[in-house]
């Protein structure tokens, strides 16, 4: 018998992921810098939103302990179940090829998972809302599928309504106007003081878009319905191969992930070793997320948790905002598509400056995603760099070495803008955050 050759596009992809994971690991180990400490407002009502269950836990369950104890009323709301993850779906059902009635059944073991967790973090009784949108497809629902008459399929259920019964609201078609009106509703009946929400930072790509959707919800309610918008602040869960030190190292800081250290307001949150422990207890209750590497998930418990704020600047002038570099393999490789700051500004439109680590490369290509939000209603554009038909008459793109000068001329000037980019070399390399931006 002759022995089987591994194929070469194998050992290819096992050296870029080794690199890759080389390239992180050089970030660095230090120790978090002069952070603020996260100091809380005043509240009696805290939503947390959270893409999928554990996202509670890992990065904020040592808050959530805290504010089991100070007597905080708490609502939970899952856009997703999680049933997406094939191996960990594989591995508890003992089968190797999944049905979409098992994708299900694994979304419905993991709904009883944050139950569980929440009653370790003094919650046993914790209100539970699960909108039942399908995993690991939240971004090409906010880019591609916001009509419901236009629904997205799950590749994994196999349909395009939710099939779980106890959903927020049952058989709810999988599209961004529906997930945005859930939302709404929920923040209307449970009228939270203050909000913890995933950061568009986050590489996780329901993560990135579940920033979105309660960022366009909470600006569709302040100019509609005169709700002004509760603090929110934001965890952080996946960058790369953050945290940088794998397994639990409870006397050590945690801190930012050093390519995100520049952005934004960060906090830190000191953790009691009571609440550290009923943290270690409540992640002990995700066993179906062990497949993801008890490394991985118990190196969340450290003595601190973070938190991000990101100012919401008024576009009366020009507006730069900067992002994370060099984080990944490719985005060290292809500097002309790793994003490193973007500038916006209004004049009888919207300008924008789209910055680049290196030059752009002639063959890369980039997507451009705005929502414009109105007093009375909210558009939608996409374009690409090699076709801008989808914008405006008189929109133009130009390149200028590591910049791209956009120019998207408006009739009417939106109330508030949430703006969005992707390169693409010719794969995709680099996603920018959901900015958003509010016009005087």
């Amino acid at each position: 018998m002759s022995r089987r050759r591994i194929p070469v596009i194998f050992l290819v992809v096992l050296l870029l992921l080794s690199l890759s994971l080389a390239i992180a690991n050089s970030q660095g180990v230090e120790e978090p810098g002069q952070y603020p400490p996260l100091v809380l407002p005043k509240a009696s009502h805290v939503l947390f939103v959270l893409p999928h269950p554990d996202d509670e836990t890992l990065p904020s369950g040592g808050l959530v302990s805290d504010l089991a104890k100070q007597g905080v009323k708490a609502t939970f709301l899952y856009l997703t179940n999680g049933e997406s993850f094939q191996w960990a779906a594989q591995e508890e059902l003992q089968k190797s090829l999944l049905s979409p009635q098992d994708y299900l059944e694994f979304g419905i073991l993991r709904q009883q998972e944050p139950r569980a967790a929440l009653a370790e973090l003094g919650y046993p009784k914790a209100e539970i809302l699960f909108l039942g949108y399908p995993d690991k497809s939240l971004e090409k629902i906010w880019l591609e599928h916001w009509s419901a008459q236009n629904p997205l399929v799950s590749p994994e259920l196999r349909t395009s309504i939710s099939p779980y019964e106890n959903s927020f609201h049952p058989h709810q078609a999988f599209a961004g106007e529906n997930i945005l009106e859930d939302l709404k509703e929920v923040l209307r009946q449970q009228k939270p003081d203050l909000i913890f929400a995933p950061t568009a930072l986050d590489s996780h790509a329901d993560h990135w878009a579940t920033y979105g959707f309660l960022s366009l919800a909470l600006e569709e309610m302040r100019l509609r319905e005169g709700i002004a918008p509760p603090p929110t602040f934001l965890y952080l869960v996946h960058r790369g191969d953050w945290p940088n030190k794998h397994g639990k190292e409870p006397d050590k800081q945690l801190p930012p992930p050093k390519a995100m250290r520049r952005i934004g307001t960060w906090m830190v949150y000191p953790l009691s070793l009571e609440a550290q422990a009923a943290k270690e207890r409540a992640i002990a209750c995700y066993q179906t997320q062990r497949h993801l590497g008890e490394s991985y998930i118990y190196s969340f418990i450290r003595a601190n948790e973070l938190f991000l704020r990101l100012d919401t600047p008024p576009l009366d002038g020009e507006v730069r905002v900067l992002e994370p570099t060099e984080d990944t393999f490719w985005r060290k490789v292809l500097g002309g598509a790793d994003f490193s700051a973007l500038t916006f500004a209004w004049d009888q439109g919207l300008r924008t400056q789209i910055e680049m680590r290196t030059g752009w490369p002639t063959w890369g290509s980039t997507d451009l995603h705005l929502a414009l939000v109105y007093q009375d209603h909210t558009d939608f554009l996409d374009a690409t760099r090699s076709d801008l038909s989808a914008l405006p008459s008189g929109s133009s793109l130009v390149r200028e070495g590591p910049l791209l000068r956009l120019t998207i001329p408006l009739a009417e000037r939106p109330q508030a803008i949430l703006a969005s980019f992707a390169s693409y070399a010719p794969f995709w390399v680099d996603r920018t955050a959901i900015w958003l931006l509010r016009t005087p």
